[in-house]
């Protein structure tokens, strides 16, 4: 199950509400394709051939869940904290997105490197004035440590976001799984399949 928390409250969200494509792309007719036939593969091609089928008849392994790939505990900020702060929580803790917390430590938004560079390049502001709050994205989609990686990342993808904040039942965080967490599960756990 999937939560969109917004100012502190959460809402649970259908994973189909989540997966709607935000806009609709025009398509346009694709030239007909001949079948290549077997004689013509690249050694190459062939070898690559010959591995799919070997992976297709191989038995089913379990999916990972975001429970095995999050990083926990979550290294976050408060609403009041400045802007210029954060450049040296993102720097010390090697991190791109930080959870914001209220006083009470309940979740408020999210906030990444990327909105910060934003916000300085697009207005030339003087950081030590602004609060987080200014800048941090409100609705931020956050899931339960059961759910699966690959319906992490269709829906990082979907929504494009770079990270997913992990919560427990009483909606507390528990950890945060980026794209980088995937990727280095899909290359550390290698061959993967993504589906039970």
């Amino acid at each position: 199950m999937f939560y969109i928390i917004h100012q502190g409250e959460g809402i649970k969200t259908p994973i189909d509400k989540l997966l709607r494509p935000r806009v609709v792309e025009a398509v346009s007719a694709t030239a007909p394709t001949k079948a290549i036939k077997e004689e013509r593969l690249t050694d190459t091609q062939s070898k690559a051939r010959k591995y799919q089928m070997r992976q297709q008849s191989s038995a089913r392994k379990p999916a990972i869940f975001a429970r095995q790939i999050m990083a926990s505990p979550v290294i976050g900020v408060t609403t009041g904290q400045l802007l210029s702060e954060l450049w040296a929580v993102f720097t010390e803790n090697s991190v791109h997105h930080l959870p914001v917390f209220d006083q009470g430590k309940k979740l408020q938004g999210i906030v990444s490197d990327r909105d910060l560079l934003r916000f300085e390049a697009n207005s030339n502001r003087n950081t030590n004035r602004y609060p987080v709050s200014q800048i941090m994205t409100r609705e931020v989609v956050c899931a339960a440590e059961s759910t699966e990686i690959r319906t992490l990342a269709e829906v990082m993808c979907r929504q494009a976001i770079g990270a997913v904040l992990i919560i427990d039942d009483e909606i507390d965080v528990t950890g945060i799984v980026t794209r980088t967490d995937i990727l280095r599960a899909v290359v550390h756990q290698a061959p993967l399949e993504l589906w039970t």
